[in-house]
């Protein structure tokens, strides 16, 4: 079930993708890729943030030799749903496990997670919860 990255400018010319959640909600996925990364990231954005906004972030860390990959999380930015809201109280949880192991799942080594603001929150969480 991994996403399969489109060659399309979003809002950059970073490949964009979409990724289904076991719930049938769509995510929609931005990487930053590099050849011969020695590493990765999976960014996690704020609240009323897209994954857009970090792409100063992912140029910085692909300077520094990481390859990027950043997600709408559902109501936000490309991704759809209700604004603010969520169906389940941890349908954010959820869908940052399914999106990391997406990614995991193509790299030799497992993602850094890094989370700003209330995506900081959704991943220290998930990492407690052991998702």
């Amino acid at each position: 079930m991994h996403a399969v990255l489109q060659n399309r400018p979003a809002d950059g010319p970073e490949p964009t993708a979409w990724l289904a959640m076991a719930d049938g909600q769509q995510l929609f996925l931005r990487d930053w890729p590099l050849a011969g990364a020695r590493g990765a990231v999976l960014l996690v954005h704020g609240l009323g943030e897209h994954s857009g906004r970090y792409q100063r972030l992912a140029t910085w860390f692909n300077r520094r030799g990481y390859a990027v990959r950043g997600y709408d999380q559902r109501g936000h930015g490309r991704s759809p749903g209700r604004r603010g809201g969520l169906r389940h109280g941890d349908d954010l949880l959820e869908d940052l496990a399914t999106v990391y192991y997406d990614y995991a799942g193509g790299l030799p080594h497992p993602p850094l997670l890094l989370g700003h603001s209330m995506g900081g929150l959704v991943a220290v969480r998930a990492v407690l919860d052991g998702r």
